[in-house]
C-alpha cells in the first residue's frame, strides 16, 4: 500500500512536507560544491521543472470524469509530466561537463524516457482489472482507453463509465472491447516510436554508454504485460 493508502491523508501530507524538506536541503548542500554560474543553471533547471510539472498536475485534474479525452490533449499533459526526467538527464549531463548539443540531446532522451514510463503505466492500469477500475472510479482515463473511445462506439463506452461502481465483468467486457478496437495496439506502436526517438537522440555516446540507455529503454517494452512486443534495433552500434 502507498502511504496514502496505509495511514491517510494527513500523515502522507506531512511526511511529503519532510521529504522535500530534506531534499531542498540536500540541494543547497550540492549547490556550494559546485562552480556557481553551472549551479544557478542547474537551479533554473529545477524551478522550471516544477512549474511545468505543477501545469500538468492541474491540466490532468481537468480530465477527471470526461470520456471525451482527446489522445492529443493528453499526450501533451504526459509530455509535461515527463518534465522531471528530463531535468534528471540535463544536470547529470551538466554535472559531467557534456557540450551544449549533448545536455540538450541527453534532456530530449530523458523527457521522451519520462513518458515512456507514464505511457506503460497507463498500460498495465489497462489491462490490470482493479487498476483500471480505479483509473475510471478516482481518477482519468488511461490511454488505450482513451484511444478505443471512437464516434461510433461513444454510447457503448458511455454506458459502462458512467456507471457508479462498474462490475467486473463489465471492466472484462470493457477491456475486449479496447483490444478490438486496437487501444492496446495503437499504444504500445507510439511507445515503440517514442523508444525509437530516444535512440535516435544518443547515437554520439560510446557503445558502453548507449548500451544502457538502449536497456533501460528496453526493459519498459519488455515488462510491459501485453502480448505483443517488437523490439526497436539500434542503428549505431551492437548491443549485447
Amino acid at each position: 500500500p502507498t502511504v496514502y493508502g496505509k495511514y491517510g491523508k494527513e500523515i502522507a501530507i506531512l511526511t511529503a512536507d519532510a521529504l522535500l524538506f530534506k531534499g531542498f536541503t540536500l540541494l543547497h548542500e550540492a549547490y556550494t560544491q559546485i562552480p556557481k554560474e553551472k549551479a544557478q543553471k542547474i537551479m533554473k533547471i529545477i524551478k522550471n521543472m516544477f512549474y511545468e510539472l505543477g501545469d500538468a498536475e492541474a491540466l490532468e485534474l481537468n480530465l477527471r470524469g470526461r470520456i471525451d479525452i482527446k489522445p492529443k490533449e493528453y499526450l501533451r499533459i504526459i509530455r509535461k509530466k515527463a518534465a522531471d526526467v528530463e531535468a534528471h538527464a540535463k544536470i547529470a549531463a551538466m554535472l559531467g561537463n557534456a557540450s551544449k548539443w549533448k545536455i540538450k540531446s541527453l534532456g530530449f532522451y530523458g523527457r521522451l524516457l519520462g513518458m515512456l514510463i507514464i505511457i506503460r503505466d497507463d498500460l498495465e492500469d489497462t489491462i490490470v482489472t482493479r487498476e483500471l477500475k480505479h483509473r475510471i472510479n478516482k481518477e482519468h482515463l488511461p490511454l488505450p482507453l482513451i484511444y478505443s473511445i471512437t464516434e461510433k462506439d461513444s454510447s457503448f463506452f458511455k454506458r459502462i463509465l458512467e456507471e457508479k461502481m462498474v462490475s467486473k465483468d463489465k471492466l472484462e467486457i470493457l477491456k475486449e472491447k479496447i483490444e478490438q478496437n486496437k487501444g492496446f495496439e495503437r499504444t504500445f506502436s507510439l511507445m515503440m516510436k517514442i523508444s525509437k526517438a530516444a535512440l535516435s537522440q544518443i547515437q554520439f555516446l560510446s557503445n558502453k554508454n548507449y548500451n544502457q540507455l538502449y536497456d533501460l529503454l528496453q526493459s519498459l517494452l519488455y515488462l510491459t504485460p501485453w502480448k505483443k512486443r517488437v523490439s526497436p534495433r539500434p542503428t549505431n552500434t551492437i548491443v549485447s
